[in-house]
């Protein structure tokens, strides 16, 4: 309740606080100051990106308002944050791994800046010493480091089949909105250890910051809003008479997809059951009771430095402290010794004092268990060695440092945790006894021991039943390390490679053995058609035809359901009839033309295979024109009966039709270019699989040679390092394709031979300088601009033929070209768009 060494500009004298008016004047006088007082946010909470009150318009007080107050959320708040962030998720999981990393990067780099604000906001509502709460910042600060490091690698696996023919690969996605519950023992640390991990994998989280500590978790909202983490990815709302309520709206929250919570093992088991009717992804990390075993051949200095690190951290106000500290007989008098003089030199006193190394507790109910197991512990026989003692003096949380030795099991300490500054000493015997002694906790967080021993630190490190085992330390908290318990302390881990798993899914996906076709009592393998194969057999069709198009389609700018389109209504019908013809011929049996029909909506505009698989493409193959030259814009053919049966779209002057058609192409050309600058420039393996190759076929016409896309040849595969790997299909395209790339100007260069396959061919990735791509992307939107201009160009030159004829009204003539003109000013405008964006993704992938 009362923290009698916090106090704000807001602080208010209030009777129950007990301390004299020197105490008061002492304290009052010690209130922080910030560098920047934006910080600290009193009264808000953040939800969607935006900082507001809560919907009922209650505070509640921190720590009786010695420190101020803050936004009592309650259920409504907790929804409202909730679905910000699951309508954020959608966007915010297509991000790819290097955005969020940056993300995570940019809010780490804050926090360093801001790490002297931080400790101090910590300090002043949790009460552990400055130097301590300096230490968590960048403690805490840590975990958005690692994670930035670990969200571009969040890998699948290809697992081998058993069934023949098949293929099953896993990929790993994000879990969806998260919950997560934080305590107020570590209110920055414990915050990033959740949040840092789940934005990585693609996550939106509802983070509910502690009654006690709230501030701090504020603060890094704040600094998540200037990292520019998109609006309802990061939510935090704060309440204290509200908490039951706010952590079952999102326990029981259908939205709510994990629940990540950290807290004592009775909360958490109540977590766990509301939980249980929307059966959520869950990671808990419970209480502890942690065993610190000192066996007498271990360095003596060592083992009393780290028993006082691991017990007395914080005020023992952590769930790693050790609270059962075995030393064995051999040593424990000298042990008792040298650990109660180091205790005696700690200095208690208010947190911001230079030289304090212990603070307050963080109420009195925590005051109030350390005394109990003090007294439990004298009453069975215990001697407190040091400590033991209230310091009214200081305040009614102050509470001596205090070792206690001839601790037995029957002792309130034994089973129980502490939560304070109480060490007590056992002495045993043996190896078996003292291992016995620490697994019989029904909790199994950490656990630490000091031994000389190499045979005795592997037996009793894999006998210990504790998730976190410290040999010859007495800190074990890491980012790059696991953090979670067993047995009842709880499930999952935090932090280190495994903590992004915790808020992943893993999603298997089995592809099917290739389809299997009787003929002639044998059997062969019916290759997928690709897009340009099924347009080749479309053009085929012209004797079937009344008359075939004016000008053939090239194919490679056409899905075969586009081609299908174009070709208009009266000839889509005998088209689809002959490929299904054709297709039945080929797989010795019957197809129905919706079968023919889908293939054609669903065809992949390119399949790899071998030349002996595509006879069909070396004698029809068309190479693309130059792709930053698109010659013309491709009309939309009709047939003689057609153009009879409906008018030219030139008749009338408002119908702008045919120029919205001829944009599309136009757009889509130019998007897929902009969009190559941003995947590797011209190295994308789209633009390099589109790379002309002249292979000798016998097959085609003369025998002479075929051209063909590289990417008909051989798999393009990026690889580390910047290098582009080429999979040939066979031996024999190997020199067609290194003289292909060395004479093209786009990438000018000799692949190199693999030294493992000698089917693989490495290309050297040429990185570009941002200005250099960023006059390319400049370059293409003005080649896009003046297409745009030729179409108009050219429907503007049939609107005065029409004019001329004298066929149109002059007011309607007027209406049209300024129709014409509006039209051509919203083209030009999206293109500017288009540019933009493409120019500052550029400086972001530069950055």
């Amino acid at each position: 309740m009362v923290l009698l060494t916090k106090v704000s500009a807001l602080s208010i004298t209030r009777p129950a606080l007990h301390f004299s008016s020197l105490g008061l004047r002492r304290a009052s006088t010690m209130a922080p100051t910030l560098k920047d007082p934006t910080l600290l946010k009193q009264n808000l909470c953040y939800v969607n990106g935006n900082w507001q009150p809560a919907k009922s318009g209650k505070t509640f007080q921190v720590h009786g308002n010695v420190i101020g107050s803050c936004a009592e959320c309650d259920v409504d708040d907790t929804n409202a944050a909730i679905q910000a962030a699951a309508d954020a998720f959608p966007s915010f999981r297509k991000t790819t791994g290097r955005e969020r990393a940056r993300l995570l990067r940019r809010w780490y780099d804050l926090m360093v800046d801001n790490s002297e604000d931080l400790a101090t906001l910590i300090t002043w509502e949790n009460g552990k010493p400055l130097a301590d709460a300096k230490g968590e910042a960048a403690y805490a600060a840590s975990f958005f480091e690692w994670f930035s490091e670990e969200a571009p690698r969040t890998y699948g696996e290809t697992i081998p089949a058993t069934v023949p023919g098949n293929r099953v690969w896993t990929v790993k996605e994000p879990v969806g909105v998260c919950g997560l519950i934080t305590p107020w023992n570590f209110p920055a640390a414990m915050i990033t250890r959740k949040i840092g991990p789940a934005l990585a994998a693609g996550c939106t989280v509802v983070c509910k910051a502690p009654g006690e500590t709230p501030y701090t978790s504020l603060a890094l909202a704040e600094l998540a809003h200037r990292a520019g983490i998109p609006k309802g990815v990061v939510n935090v709302v704060s309440s204290l008479d509200n908490t039951p309520a706010v952590g079952q709206a999102l326990t029981t929250s259908p939205i709510v997809k994990k629940v990540s919570f950290t807290g004592s093992t009775g909360v958490g088991k109540l977590l766990m059951k509301q939980s249980s009717d929307s059966l959520k992804k869950l990671s808990f990390e419970l209480g502890g009771n942690a065993p610190f075993i000192v066996f007498d051949d271990a360095d003596m200095d060592a083992a009393v430095a780290g028993a006082i690190a691991s017990k007395f951290r914080s005020s023992g106000q952590t769930c790693v402290c050790a609270n059962r500290i075995y030393v064995q007989e051999g040593i424990y008098d000298d042990f008792v010794a040298k650990f109660t003089d180091k205790v005696r030199g700690f200095k208690v006193g208010r947190p911001f004092d230079e030289g304090v190394t212990h603070g307050p507790l963080i109420h009195d109910r925590a005051v109030s268990k350390v005394q109990a197991h003090i007294r439990d512990a004298e009453s069975k026989g215990g001697t407190v060695t040091v400590g033991g003692q209230l310091l009214p003096d200081l305040g009614a949380n102050f509470v001596q440092p205090t070792v206690i030795r001839d601790m037995t099991a029957d002792m309130a300490l034994a089973s129980e945790e502490t939560f304070g500054p109480v060490a007590g000493l056992f002495p045993f015997r043996t190896e078996e006894e003292v291992v016995a002694l620490a697994n019989r906790a029904e909790v199994g967080l950490a656990g630490y021991f000091f031994s000389r021993d190499l045979e005795r630190v592997y037996r009793v490190a894999e006998s210990l039943e504790v998730g976190m085992v410290g040999v010859n330390t007495g800190l074990i908290s890491d980012a790059a390390a696991p953090f979670g318990g067993v047995k009842h302390s709880g499930f999952g881990r935090e932090g280190s490679l495994y903590g992004i798993s915790e808020y992943q899914v893993i999603k298997t996906v089995t592809f099917g053995e290739k389809q299997t076709i009787a003929r002639n009592s044998t059997s062969t393998h019916l290759q997928p058609p690709s897009a340009p194969y099924l347009i080749a057999q479309l053009q085929k069709a012209p004797p079937l035809l009344d008359q075939p198009p004016a000008k053939p389609l090239e194919h490679t700018r056409y899905t075969p359901w586009l081609y299908l389109e174009a070709i208009g209504p009266v000839l889509f019908p005998k088209c689809l009839a002959q490929l299904t013809k054709h297709l039945c011929s080929l797989v010795a049996r019957p197809i129905v033309p919706s079968t023919v029909s889908a293939l054609c909506r669903y065809a992949v505009p390119s399949v790899t295979r071998t030349l002996a698989y595509t006879p069909h493409l070396c004698k029809k193959r068309k190479i693309a024109p130059a792709s930053n030259s698109p010659s013309s814009s491709p009309e939309p053919p009709s047939s003689s009966k057609s153009s009879k049966a409906s008018p030219s779209d030139a008749d009338d002057p408002l119908d702008f039709s045919s120029v919205t058609y001829a944009f599309k192409p136009i757009d889509v050309h130019f998007k897929a270019q902009l969009q190559t600058l941003l995947h590797g420039g011209r190295f994308n393996p789209a633009n390099l699989g589109a790379l002309p190759v002249n292979v000798k076929d016998a097959d085609a016409d003369g025998g002479g040679l075929v051209s063909f896309p590289l990417r008909e040849l051989a798999q393009i595969v990026p690889r580390a390092g910047r290098t582009i790997s080429l999979l040939l299909n066979d031996r024999d395209y190997v020199k067609p394709i290194m003289s292909a790339v060395q004479a093209s100007p786009e990438f000018n260069q000799q692949p190199q031979r693999s030294e493992d396959n000698e089917l693989e061919l490495l290309l050297k990735v040429e990185l570009e300088r941002k200005d250099d791509v960023a006059r390319r992307a400049k370059e293409i939107a003005q080649a896009w601009r003046e297409r745009i201009r030729q179409v108009r160009a050219k429907h503007e030159k049939k609107l005065k033929d029409l004019k001329k004829s004298g066929g149109v009204l002059p007011d309607t003539m007027k209406k049209a070209e300024k129709e014409l003109q509006k039209l051509q000013d919203a083209k030009m405008k999206e293109i500017d768009q288009e540019e933009a964006q493409t120019i500052k993704q550029i400086g972001r992938n530069s950055s």
